[in-house]
């Protein structure tokens, strides 16, 4: 995270879904914006200038504020929702912003009509970041991400925060298409389109900001804790979401690769001072006090180790920067407690220099929409008709059938007679 010093106080969201895909805000005015979510999301509250720590609080539909810089959001049965942001600083005298956000949940793609084939009009759209360079380096950062759609077009921006997204020059399908934060393409079914966004370089950088899970670098030798610092899963350009010892990181990217196209606009023997912190937790006492320090001297020497590790890449070894670093305990027992969304912004080393100005950022990606797939035709049921009956016998037949004649054999003898005096009787 680049720190660019106090200046007006801005708020802005970011918005991100189960498997990392991120959504941003369109904005109708310095105060107000909206967005297309799916379902559900975990929002991220950008604070831009000011002096920290802020004091964040987010209303949802008109409830009861809330502390933090996180929250879920819920559009599942409640299809829109608004969200109300503010924030205030330390500075004196104290800034202030606040930000409405009217969300709604993204359409879901038409269903068939019952016993039809039919499949839905327009799939939806998928973004791909394709590469990344600064300066002609690879970086992670900034990606594209979707902002809304409809069946034929989609609106993307760029995954930065809102005063340099403003700045972005958009080239779509090898033509200009303007500066400003987001970018409309037209992107039918089975159609693709190329983008290119490119940010210019930021002026007077005199910071970078490294973020460490909570409690970490673990106690343990130096070079146990550099080890830890320079496995890009341990550190990160934004705070850890919360106090898990093995979070996922919500945002940002790892330091390493972040913190290398910044060294290289720095002169040739910059002084960098590094300087570590640690939240405060409630208590005060001087054996804390020595763990906090301690710790905030492994999270300056973390990201020192990370600078000296950059410095043996070729295009860094004539660099020879001088470097210190040193735990900040100066105002530790005003840094954050008790809210976690303040804590976590200590989980920190800073590393500082004389400014000096960054190169800007070519990001390229493309926007498809897949075609729509015919299903395949069903083959034709065969109605088989079941065998006539057999004919009935003929009458005669039957009754045969049913009395047999009496048998040869038999003589009119074998019937009882009537005799003459019976008759006669």
């Amino acid at each position: 995270m680049l720190n660019q010093g106090a200046g007006p106080l801005k708020l802005g969201a970011r918005f991100y879904d189960s498997e990392g895909r991120g959504y941003s805000i369109t904005r109708e005015t310095e105060t107000t914006a909206t967005a297309q979510l799916p379902a559900r999301t975990r929002m991220v509250v950008d604070v831009e200038g000011g002096r920290s720590p802020f004091n964040v609080t987010v209303r949802l539909d008109g409830g009861a504020a809330q502390a933090g810089r996180e929250f879920d959001v819920d559009l599942s049965v409640q299809t829109t929702r608004l969200i109300e942001i503010q924030a205030t600083d330390t500075s004196a005298p104290q800034k202030s912003a606040t930000l409405a956000i009217q969300v709604s949940r993204r359409p879901a793609p038409a269903l068939p009509p019952p016993g039809t084939g039919a499949q839905p009009t327009s799939p939806p759209v998928e973004v791909q970041t394709t590469g990344i360079t600064q300066g002609g380096t690879p970086v992670l950062a900034p990606r594209l991400r979707l902002v809304s759609e409809t069946p034929t077009t989609a609106t993307i921006a760029l995954d930065a925060d809102p005063a340099r997204a403003a700045q972005t020059e958009w080239t779509v399908n090898g033509n200009p298409a303007g500066t400003q934060a987001a970018v409309t393409v037209n992107v039918t079914p089975g159609q693709q389109v190329t983008v290119r966004a490119e940010l210019p370089g930021v002026s007077g950088v005199s910071q970078f900001t490294g973020y460490y899970r909570y409690d970490y670098p673990r106690p343990g030798t130096d070079t146990q804790t550099r080890n830890l610092a320079l496995d890009p899963n341990n550190t990160r350009t934004e705070p850890a979401p919360d106090e898990g010892l093995t979070s996922p990181w919500m945002g940002g990217t790892d330091v390493f690769s972040a913190l290398r196209p910044v060294l290289q606009s720095l002169p040739a023997g910059a002084a960098i001072d590094i300087k570590g912190y640690a939240s405060f937790e409630g208590d005060a006492s001087e054996q804390k006090r020595i763990y906090n320090t301690d710790l905030a001297r492994r999270r300056a020497l973390g990201l020192r180790a990370i600078i000296e590790k950059l410095e043996e890449e070729p295009a860094l070894q004539a660099k020879n920067f001088s470097i210190a670093h040193a735990a900040e305990m100066s105002n530790w027992t005003s840094q954050g407690f008790p809210d976690v969304s303040t804590r976590r912004i200590w989980w920190k080393a800073v590393a500082s220099w004389t400014p000096a100005n960054t190169q800007g950022t070519i990001t390229d990606g493309i926007v498809r929409r897949p075609a729509i797939e015919t299903p395949p035709v069903p083959p034709p049921i065969q109605v088989v008709d079941p065998p006539p009956p057999a004919p009935p016998w003929p009458t005669f037949r039957r009754r045969r059938a049913a009395r047999p004649l009496a048998s040869s054999s038999r003589s009119k003898s074998s019937f009882p007679s009537r005799s003459r005096s019976a008759t006669r009787a």
